[in-house]
């Protein structure tokens, strides 16, 4: 398996380091969020139980 952990983590300068562009803002967390529990409900009521 490749270790591509170089790719997310860099001390160098002159690297990029994609570690920043996951970082979410406050509001994308939040719609995450929103969405995942919109998900879990519609799934509950979707689907009978066994």
């Amino acid at each position: 398996m490749l270790n591509l952990s170089p790719l997310f983590f860099t001390t160098a300068d002159d690297e990029s380091c994609m570690h920043d562009e996951l970082d979410l803002t406050f509001e994308q967390r939040a719609w995450i969020a929103s969405a995942r529990t919109d998900v879990r409900d519609r799934l509950r009521t979707g689907i009978p139980a066994c």
